[in-house]
């Protein structure tokens, strides 16, 4: 169900034209996290718009990418999965 969820989460984004990548958390108590390619506040209001739409009641958190540092950003980066990477996974765990 969360996958489903993050899918359809980042297929809204893309379809916007809104890149972006998801974190997903260690522990069933945290946030799904979106790293957001926004820069400007009408891209995050939209981005945030179509996160809410399509993640129902599991609970997430829009990261921005205007708001990180260049350090903090790459990290982020490094941890952060793609649709392609999230689809992939969903079908290894149903195999």
């Amino acid at each position: 169900m969360v996958f489903q969820r993050v899918i359809a989460g980042l297929e809204a984004l893309q379809a916007a034209g809104v890149s972006a990548r998801v974190i997903l958390p260690l522990g069933d108590d945290q946030p799904v996290e979106f790293l957001v390619d926004a820069l400007d506040m009408p891209t995050m209001s939209l981005a945030a718009r179509r996160l809410r739409r399509s993640m129902g009641n599991v609970a997430y958190s829009p990261v921005f990418t205007g708001d990180l540092t260049p350090e903090r950003r790459a990290t982020l980066q490094g941890s952060a999965w793609d649709l392609k990477a999230v689809q992939r996974h969903q079908r290894d765990q149903a195999a």
